[in-house]
Parts: C-alpha cells; sequence; structure tokens
C-alpha cells in the first residue's frame, strides 16, 4: 500500500521491492544491534529504549508521507465520430458465445447398470 501511495504506476514492483530488501535488512541487523546493546553496561532497557526510538522515528516518516495525487488518462473522442461496435460476420452458422455451449446428459456408467 505504501508503494502505491508514493510512486507512480510504473515505479511500483521496485518500490515494493526496496521495501522488502530493508524489512530484511532490519531483521537481520536489529538483533544483532539491540543484543549488543543489551550486553553493555545498561542491560536490556538500553535494547528496549532503542526500539522505542526507531518505533517513534518510524511514526513520524509515516506521518509525514503525503498520497500522491491521482493521475486519470484521458483519451478525446472526436464528437462526430461513429460508434465502433465489433463485427459479426454472417455464416451458416451463428456465432456462438462460449458460455451457450450445448451440454450431453451424462452417460450411465456400466457398474450402475442393473442385472
Amino acid at each position: 500500500m505504501l508503494a502505491r501511495r508514493m510512486l507512480p504506476q510504473h515505479a511500483w514492483t521496485s518500490g515494493i521491492a526496496w521495501l522488502t530488501v530493508a524489512f530484511s535488512v532490519g531483521q537481520a541487523v536489529g538483533p544483532l544491534v539491540s543484543g549488543n546493546l543489551s550486553d553493555s553496561g545498561g542491560g536490556i532497557a538500553k535494547g528496549l529504549w532503542l526500539s522505542v526510538i526507531l518505533l517513534a522515528l518510524s511514526a513520524v516518516a509515516a506521518l509525514a508521507q503525503r498520497e500522491r495525487p491521482a493521475t486519470v488518462a484521458v483519451t478525446a473522442t472526436p464528437e462526430d465520430a461513429p460508434a465502433r461496435r465489433p463485427e459479426v460476420k454472417e455464416g451458416p452458422c451463428p456465432p456462438v458465445s462460449p458460455y451457450e455451449r450445448t451440454v450431453s446428459p451424462p452417460r450411465s456408467s456400466p457398474s450402475a447398470r442393473t442385472p
């Protein structure tokens, strides 16, 4: 959703890829940094405070983002141009929609017959 809000449509896939990379780096580096801070003099409180600070910074960054204005592609057609209709070729058989197929009755199996 973030990539769709912040980037133009042609950049959505690369934006999602970069977000995935950033998330993966955070998953790999976060426990290492937090563990080193927790092993230092302040104990586990330092690692937890780092988490609080990073969460607050992330919230500020999320609030600072604005949605891109929607752009609509408009194709103009002249008013005097005739409406195009699909061509239907007349022939010996009328055109059949794939939804109008005939269904043959089910065949009875030999095991279902009574002797």
